[in-house]
């Protein structure tokens, strides 16, 4: 994209996403042809990579009832003078590295729970246990009345 927001290229795959959007091909997409909420997301980035920045963000939307997610990379393209003429942005599918992701941090979680069930819940009966165990190891008649071994 350039200064204008005018589209400067896309690969088959992005021709095809705006086909499926939009229902028009290269030469008949604007701006306008796009929901203004994605357009402001994108506008928005758009900018920070003319200012030079280049980075990442991660979208998500559903599709069918499903969560899917996207890596959007704005990375800024500059003349001989490094002036920064455009962008480019690249959108790559992290659908499934995602949902890989979900599934360790629950596990993660239902391990936290279990780690603190062994040091709280079970760890201080056995402790109070083990410790009037070792009280009545010992030959004191004090002891052997109070707890009755």
């Amino acid at each position: 994209m350039d200064r204008q927001s005018n589209i400067i290229t896309g690969n088959q795959a992005f021709w095809n996403r705006v086909k499926e959007l939009t229902g028009k091909s290269e030469g008949e997409v604007t701006k306008t042809d796009f929901m203004q909420e994605n357009l402001k997301i994108f506008f928005e980035s758009y900018e920070r990579a003319f200012d030079g920045e280049a980075f990442s963000i991660v979208r998500q939307r559903e599709s069918d009832g499903e969560e899917m997610y996207y890596e959007v990379s704005f990375n800024p393209i500059r003349d001989l003078n490094d002036k920064v003429i455009g962008v480019n942005c690249f959108l790559r599918d992290i659908t499934e590295a995602q949902k890989y992701l979900h599934k360790i941090e629950e596990q993660n979680e239902r391990l936290r729970q279990i780690a603190w069930i062994q040091s709280h819940r079970v760890r201080a009966p056995v402790a109070s246990i083990l410790g009037l165990a070792q009280l009545c190891k010992l030959e004191d008649s004090q002891n052997a009345e109070i707890i009755q071994c």
